[in-house]
């Protein structure tokens, strides 16, 4: 019986190794909004089997990226010139991409003195996909519903659908990144990029560059001498203090969001009930 169960386990998990494949290529393929989709999957460990997690967790910082002729067509577009014109350096590659737009690195000249920056460059022609494929998830959505009525997906549509043209508008996340800097100021715990409003516009937004590690990588967090319970800690007061004073939260705080660093660390940083780390979130 024990080997029959063990054999039934393993071609479970080849299935499900299968599928997590699929999925993966099917997101990367059309690539937008369905890689948010993948991005929503990658979160539900309490849901899918680990491999979905595993393999669709790629989605959150490592997605298809845009050529470089489309990221300098994008700012020269909003910004009225060339990259070498505005940023003293551009990397041609990008740091990360993700669903809607992909980062790179650039120095600006601020006070006098090169700053680096992190500049976050929406991929071009999304806007002229996005209803097409909004509209495509749902009817995926309501076929999986008719197979598999007793596994309810209509939710991931209602999630993404209203949310998604607002998240397309780079200058309502620039309205919301301001915000949290007035709800954490004064808090050296709480690190919230500066914006470049000069270098910024609905689809560009040039922001400080924040050094950390992910919040889910607990071996870098004590290579750095953080304990990741404090860490835990610090993190869900900053979100208990968004929920119950202010009504305002980061309703994004996946792990390609969010970087915890030591507070004696190259850039300001401070302790919470005697942690030494500080924690960043990109908006």
């Amino acid at each position: 019986a024990a080997a029959a169960e063990d054999e039934d386990e393993a071609r479970w998990n080849a299935a499900h190794k299968r599928g997590a494949e699929r999925m993966l290529r099917l997101v990367r393929r059309n690539r937008g909004i369905y890689i948010k989709l993948g991005q929503h999957l990658s979160q539900l460990d309490y849901v899918l089997p680990d491999v979905y997690i595993d393999t669709l967790r790629t989605c959150l910082d490592d997605a298809p990226r845009s050529s470089l002729e489309d990221v300098q067509a994008v700012i020269r577009e909003d910004l009225g010139r060339e990259p070498g014109d505005i940023f003293r350096s551009f990397d041609p590659e990008p740091l990360a991409s993700a669903s809607l737009a992909q980062v790179h690195v650039a120095y600006v000249e601020d006070q006098g003195a090169p700053r680096k920056v992190a500049v976050k460059v929406q991929h071009r022609g999304l806007r002229d996909t996005v209803e097409g494929d909004v509209a495509g998830i749902r009817a995926a959505v309501q076929v999986a519903e008719a197979i598999f009525p007793s596994m309810p997906l209509w939710w991931l549509v209602d999630e993404i659908a209203p949310n998604v043209f607002r998240e397309l508008d780079f200058a309502h996340e620039a309205h919301n990144t301001e915000t949290c800097r007035a709800i954490f100021a004064g808090d050296r715990r709480m690190v919230v990029p500066k914006l470049f409003t000069n270098l910024s516009s609905d689809r560009v937004l040039s922001m400080t560059f924040e050094e950390g590690c992910s919040v889910t990588d607990v071996d870098a967090m004590r290579r750095m001498g953080l304990e990741p319970t404090e860490v835990s800690a610090l993190i869900s007061e900053a979100f208990a203090r968004q929920i119950f004073l202010h009504g305002h939260v980061h309703c994004d705080p996946h792990p390609a969001n969010m970087l915890v660093r030591p507070l004696d660390g190259p850039t300001p940083s401070s302790s919470a009930g005697g942690s030494n780390s500080t924690a960043a979130a990109t908006p």
